[in-house]
């Protein structure tokens, strides 16, 4: 059940970078990490933190509560 809900949230983040036109590399910078560490997160081969989430979800000008209500 855990891994399912990590991968829809991903699923999420995945979909609104691609409907914002942002590249892996793009969020790779806005983060501070490497593109290839954002990919890996991305498919969920690595685990990342909470400030990473956040992060993300800021950038992508998404509400982290309600993308965690979504699964």
């Amino acid at each position: 059940m855990y891994r399912e809900k990590v991968k829809s949230i991903l699923y999420h983040i995945k979909l609104r970078r691609q409907e914002l036109g942002y590249t892996q590399k793009y969020m790779a910078h806005k983060l501070c990490i490497h593109q290839n560490m954002y990919s890996k997160i991305e498919k969920n081969q690595v685990k990342f933190t909470a400030d990473v989430f956040l992060l993300i979800c800021e950038v992508l000008e998404m509400d982290a509560c309600k993308l965690l209500k979504l699964v």
